[in-house]
Formats: C-alpha cells, structure tokens, sequence
C-alpha cells in the first residue's frame, strides 16, 4: 500500500529497461546476430541510463504524497492521498475517529499543548 518504490518507481524504470534492452535487441538481428542477447555490461549501461534520469525519482517522489508520508501536517495536501492509502485515510479508524485527519488533528493539538506546558522538558 505504501512501497512508493513498488506503487510508483519500479513500474516505469523496468518498462524504459525494456524499452531501451529491445531496441538493442533489434539493432543486433539487424546486423545479422540470431540469437541477440546483452553482455552483463551491456545490461549494467541500461540500468545506469535508465536510473540516471532525475524524470523517474521526480516522478516518484510524488508517491509519497498518494501514499500520505510526506503530505503537509495542516492538511492541506490531504486529497493528494489515493489510491488504497486514500481509502484508509478516510475511513474510521480504529479508535473511532471519523478518520485520520481527525485523527492527526487531535494528536497534533495533544503535542502543542504538551509543548506550551513545558511538559517536554527535561529536568537539568
């Protein structure tokens, strides 16, 4: 639910993988090899050109905020949360806040007041 790696990352990088290992492929039976296959550095020149490209991690860091884990405290990026994570965002929790908003709202205020009562300081 919330492997940003695996929900947006991974997907895209093995279908440029494939991509560019294809065209390749294709390049070599076009210069007579019959049965084509790729050294390991070949493979290892891909990988690096594919994860090389700051587009894919962009595109990934975004997963963080459908998934909830960097989304703004004050709630402003919450409908940026989807997908299944956007479902248990938005239902009843568990200890019966209408959802995690809520939720968050709460124990938000909880630290403030703790903090405003000094409650977090340690004795010297």
């Amino acid at each position: 639910m919330s492997q940003t790696p695996d929900t947006d990352l991974n997907e895209h990088i093995r279908r440029e993988y494939g991509n560019k290992e294809c065209a390749i492929i294709m390049e070599k039976m076009r210069h007579g090899m019959v049965v084509p296959r790729l050294t390991h550095e070949e493979c290892m020149d891909i990988m690096w050109q594919v994860l090389a490209d700051p587009r894919w991690h962009e595109q990934a860091s975004e997963g963080f905020k459908k998934v909830g884990q960097s989304v703004d405290l004050d709630g402003a990026e919450d409908t940026r949360i989807c997908r299944e994570a956007g479902v248990f965002w938005n239902e009843e929790t568990t200890d019966h806040y209408a959802n995690m908003r809520q939720k968050l709202d709460s124990e938000m205020a909880a630290v403030a007041e703790e903090v405003s009562s000094g409650a977090h300081i340690l004795p010297a």
